[in-house]
């Protein structure tokens, strides 16, 4: 039980320690921009969007925003807000469904996301929830409120 326990634990800081380098690092690299502001705002709707909408509909809407990057080579830097949110998230669910699948580009990662078993489905959107619950504490903890 107490393993059990640890376990958890570790799962929750190691969460953390992630959204925390996301956050941090969108709000050093953009800070008092538009990007930060548009980021903020797609993080704080996020939780909220996976829950009535589901994962599929929360994705889908990021994909259908995002902008930027060339389609063959996507670098994360060159992205708008909702890109950037969508290639984060889909480096979290590239490491629920394994390593097997390239996650690298906007395109790949709604590939992915259509070909997942319901289990893979279900679990991605555990631990995606989870996650942004985290991105949106860092977010209103880093980002001013008039952000939104």
């Amino acid at each position: 039980m107490a393993r059990q326990a640890t376990t958890r634990r570790q799962v929750h800081s190691e969460r953390a320690q992630w959204a925390w380098t996301k956050v941090s690092d969108v709000w050093e690299t953009h800070q008092r921009t538009a990007v930060a502001k548009e980021y903020a705002t797609h993080v704080r709707k996020l939780p909220a969007r996976i829950q009535i909408n589901g994962l599929g509909q929360a994705l889908a809407f990021l994909f259908a925003k995002s902008k930027g990057g060339d389609r063959r080579e996507e670098r994360e830097e060159d992205l708008n807000a909702a890109g950037r949110l969508l290639v984060q998230l889909g480096e979290r669910m590239g490491g629920i469904v394994g390593g097997q699948r390239s996650m690298q580009k906007r395109a790949d990662i709604m590939k992915v996301l259509v070909t997942l078993s319901p289990d893979e489905y279900r679990r991605c959107t555990h631990e995606l929830m989870t996650t942004a619950e985290w991105l949106k504490r860092f977010v209103d903890g880093l980002f001013e409120k008039d952000e939104q």
